[in-house]
C-alpha cells in the first residue's frame, strides 16, 4: 500500500508544533503549582525549628492577622509561605525534607531583610515571611513549647 505525502501549509505545521510545546510546558507548570502541596508536610515539620519565642510569635502573629484579613486558616498562611519560596526557587521544595525547608525559609527571611520586603507589626520590623510564621503561630500550628500541632 503506497502512502500519499501529507500536504501540510506552513500554519499547520506551525500550530502543530506550538500545541505540541503547550502541552509540555502546561505538564511542568502542573509539576511546579502542584509542589506546595507534597511540600506542606515539610513545612508543618519544619516550624518549630523556625520560632524562638512562641508566646511572642503569637502575640505578633495576632497583630499581624487582624491587619491581613486574607489570611483566616492556617493554610492560607502555609500556601503563601510557600508560593513566596517557589517563587525565588521552583525546584526548592521538591526534594527537601523538614530539615532543608526550614533552612530554605530561613534564609528566605534573612533575604526578605536585605531586600526590604518587610513590615511593621506591633513595632517590630519583621520580614513578610516571618510575620506569616508568627500567624501560624497564633493559629496554634505552633504551640506553646514550639511544636507543631
Amino acid at each position: 500500500m503506497s502512502e500519499q505525502p501529507v500536504d501540510l501549509t506552513r500554519r499547520q505545521v506551525l500550530l502543530g508544533a506550538l500545541s505540541t510545546l503547550i502541552v509540555g510546558c502546561s505538564a511542568e507548570w502542573r509539576n511546579i503549582i502542584t509542589a506546595p502541596q507534597s511540600a506542606s508536610i515539610h513545612l508543618r515539620d519544619a516550624l518549630p525549628n523556625l520560632v524562638g519565642d512562641p508566646a511572642a510569635a503569637a502575640r505578633l502573629g495576632q497583630t499581624y492577622l487582624a491587619a491581613h484579613p486574607e489570611y483566616r486558616t492556617a493554610d492560607d498562611l502555609l500556601n503563601a509561605i510557600e508560593r513566596t519560596l517557589l517563587q525565588h526557587d521552583a525546584g526548592a521544595l521538591k526534594q527537601m525534607d523538614s530539615d532543608h525547608v526550614a533552612t530554605a525559609i530561613k534564609e528566605r527571611i534573612a533575604s526578605e531583610y536585605a531586600q526590604n520586603e518587610v513590615e511593621s507589626v506591633a513595632g517590630w520590623i519583621v520580614s513578610e515571611t516571618e510575620a506569616r510564621l508568627y500567624g501560624l503561630t497564633t493559629m496554634g500550628v505552633i504551640d506553646s513549647r514550639g511544636q507543631s500541632t
